[in-house]
């Protein structure tokens, strides 16, 4: 057993040296180290810190959620520390800096999102962008979805902008799942597939685990620049396309993203019927 546990180390420092070169000294430890049971994740830098306060204060206020919170910044630079202060003030939110947890880049753009839900305590993670608006308790989301009961994950899907690069991703997936060849990302018809602004991850789950290790290193920012960038707009599809290279069976929501906003007016005082001018917004499984 021991002679195991030794090999299974070296591979893991050997796969992602990234990871296990500061806090964590290999996977048992990293695991080791989630301790809560539920949690909600942001990460957040400075142009994101109002909206962040207001969304956790959204959450304790008028929804009434007691879930702790977590909130990284990568590296001193990216988030104030006046900002660090205020929200660490509130209860149950704690700030803590990426960078002393992994060896990554001190960028902030969206590929801090994984490298935050890897590092954050929650065996169970309810991951928000700064600027989404929950209508209902994340507590609702952990105990209604079935999704999430099943697989230990939830996405959410993405507008269609334009088409996609199928040619592509199955260079990328030579043996794609039934799940996969679905998507409107592997049929072409379109460069997104998921909205990465609201996601759920079960942690004690292993398997969820090396996903997210695999997410992080496609979101590293020299395998980006490799050639990565040129394919994948941001984080959002490295999610789930991490679950299909490691054959982790995962699933959608089963609805279409949508917008809440107000009816299209044209120049001419027209209103058009079929198009709704607002912010993305998403129904659950139980169509709330």
């Amino acid at each position: 057993l021991t002679a195991l546990q030794s090999k299974s180390k070296r591979l893991s420092n050997t796969l992602y040296p990234w990871a296990f070169s500061k806090r964590f000294t290999d996977i048992s430890r990293l695991v080791r180290s989630f301790q809560e049971d539920y949690g909600i994740v942001f990460s957040v830098g400075n142009a994101g810190f109002k909206s962040a306060l207001l969304m956790i204060l959204h959450i304790r206020e008028n929804l009434g959620c007691d879930l702790p919170v977590e909130v990284f910044y990568n590296g001193e630079k990216d988030l104030q520390l006046s900002s660090i202060e205020s929200l660490s003030l509130i209860q149950g939110v704690a700030v803590k800096n990426l960078q002393d947890y992994f060896t990554i880049a001190h960028d902030r753009n969206y590929h801090s999102k994984p490298f935050a839900i890897l590092a954050s305590s929650f065996k169970k993670v309810f991951y928000l962008d700064d600027d989404v608006v929950l209508f209902h308790s994340p507590k609702t989301m952990f105990n209604e979805s079935r999704i999430f009961k099943t697989y230990g994950s939830l996405f959410f899907k993405g507008p269609s902008y334009t088409a996609g690069n199928s040619q592509w991703a199955r260079w990328f997936l030579k043996s794609p799942s039934i799940t996969a060849n679905t998507t409107r990302f592997f049929r072409g018809i379109s460069k997104d597939e998921v909205d990465a602004s609201v996601m759920l991850f079960d942690k004690s789950r292993l398997s969820i685990v090396h996903a997210l290790l695999t997410t992080c290193h496609l979101n590293l920012k020299d395998v980006r620049e490799s050639g990565l960038d040129k394919q994948l707009p941001g984080d959002k599809e490295t999610y789930w396309l991490a679950l299909e290279l490691l054959r982790i069976p995962y699933k959608l929501s089963p609805y279409n993203a949508g917008a809440a906003g107000t009816l299209q007016i044209l120049d001419s005082g027209r209103v058009v019927p079929t198009s709704v001018c607002g912010p993305l917004a998403h129904m659950n499984e139980n169509r709330k």
